[in-house]
């Protein structure tokens, strides 16, 4: 990442959010390394995922999960999860 390089790029930031795969080691590596480098800065790293499902032959649904964590100076401070269930009932 540009911005662990250099570090007195944007100084007034206070958080980073990125909307990223919390599962790809390579991008989290270079996230905790700015963390590393801007000590003070929040990074919450977001992870988005979608899925069409049948219940049980009532419709169809959408559901949306969405969890992020929050890291400060290369460590791992919290994680938190959401999930919210649109659709259709037939009767």
């Amino acid at each position: 990442m540009r911005l662990a390089e250099n570090p007195e790029w944007a100084p007034e930031l206070e958080k980073l959010r990125i909307k990223a795969s919390i599962t790809d080691s390579e991008f989290m590596h270079g996230v905790r390394g700015l963390g590393r480098a801007r000590k003070e800065l929040l990074i919450e790293v977001e992870e988005r995922k979608s899925e069409n499902s049948r219940a049980g032959g009532y419709g169809k649904y959408l559901t949306l999960s969405v969890s992020h964590q929050t890291y400060k100076g290369g460590r791992k401070i919290s994680r938190s999860f959401g999930r919210l269930q649109y659709g259709r009932r037939r009767y």
